[in-house]
């Protein structure tokens, strides 16, 4: 999924030079960028249809399902980045190792970017 590649791409380039990411974090890293590229979908394809659609049964108006996929993933979203560093008040409390993050970063990105 291109959405969730891009969103790999943004996460790495900006939490990788901090030096806090390691091998085990790909996985949560994958999800957070999964989790991203529904949210940026869903949410296109909400605007385009709007809040309320009519029910399949009588036509009444419903709540638009879209609208949940939208929720859900954005508190994912927001979840993962409270784990990974990417809130403002996360990012307060990261200390990298003291090893060479540039060779763990290197590492990291050539071990699986998502895609």
């Amino acid at each position: 999924m291109p959405e969730a590649a891009a969103a790999w791409d943004r996460l790495t380039a900006e939490l990788g030079p901090t030096g806090v990411l390691t091998a085990l974090d790909r996985d949560v890293l994958r999800v957070s960028a999964d989790a991203v590229a529904r949210y940026e979908i869903a949410a296109v394809m909400l605007a385009g249809s709007g809040p309320l659609i009519r029910g399949a049964r009588h036509g009444e108006l419903v709540m638009n399902p879209l609208h949940h996929i939208v929720r859900d993933n954005a508190m994912l979203m927001l979840a993962f980045a409270r784990e990974l560093g990417a809130k403002p008040s996360a990012r307060s409390g990261l200390r990298a190792p003291a090893a060479e993050p540039g060779a763990r970063l290197a590492a990291f990105l050539a071990e699986g970017r998502h895609g």
